[in-house]
């Protein structure tokens, strides 16, 4: 585009294309388990985009691998909910994987006093996120438990950047923010793992009327069960 003003037009029609195509496709409605999916694989191929370009699109070519590394993403997205079904939870610990190996992997690189590369940042968090999709294909899992291994995980950020700020060197404080973030993220999924376990039923006693055909009928007490 040769203008912002052009760039602005291209940006709106392409943003409320998308949308109305959103609509029409989602016309008699959409599982929220499915939205997420579509949401994640999109975001995951624009991510993969980011390696193949070694950044952000920066001419047409680039432009056009990070276009199709979306669409590719929207295509992988269909297969794996006509094949996988997953649930929002599932869903949910694929992205946070995602996010925390990607993390993960830039404080490693700083513990290793080395540059990191976009490639190798990106194929660690896909490393994440594939880890995150078993784990949670074995596991039980919620959007909430979910959350809530995010906010350990933050918390683990969080404490290892106060440590760190008496670190004698960078490569001390990536250490310090590699084994508090892990192990923030560990220890909230230790502390959740009966997060979305059912509480057994209870039990209470209730008056009850017995009898039997051509008897009177009379009180007693029977045992009910809340499942």
């Amino acid at each position: 585009c040769s203008s912002d003003r052009e760039s602005a037009a291209v940006y709106s029609l392409a943003v409320g294309a998308a949308l109305g195509v959103s609509l029409l496709a989602t016309r008699h409605g959409i599982e929220p388990a499915e939205a997420q999916l579509y949401n994640a694989s999109q975001t995951w191929g624009s991510w993969n985009a980011l390696a193949i370009n070694d950044g952000f699109a920066e001419d047409e070519q680039e432009a056009a691998i990070s276009i199709g590394a979306q669409f590719g993403g929207l295509a992988a997205g269909l297969g794996l909910w006509r094949t996988w079904r997953p649930s929002p939870g599932e869903v949910a610990l694929a992205n946070s994987g995602l996010l925390w190996g990607a993390v993960l992997s830039l404080y490693g690189h700083l513990l290793a006093d080395d540059e990191p590369s976009m490639t190798t940042v990106v194929a660690l968090g896909d490393v994440g996120l594939i880890t995150g999709a078993l784990i949670a294909h074995q596991v039980p899992m919620s959007r909430g438990r979910t959350l809530l291994i995010d906010l350990g995980g933050v918390l683990g950020t969080l404490a290892g950047g106060l440590i760190s700020f008496s670190a004698d060197d960078a490569q001390t404080a990536g250490g310090i923010l590699f084994t508090t973030t892990a192990a923030g993220l560990v220890i909230a999924g230790i502390a959740t793992r009966g997060w979305d376990v059912k509480a057994p039923g209870s039990m209470r006693v209730v008056p009850t009327r017995v009898g039997t055909p051509g008897a009177g009928a009379s009180w007693g007490a029977a045992v009910a069960f809340d499942l």
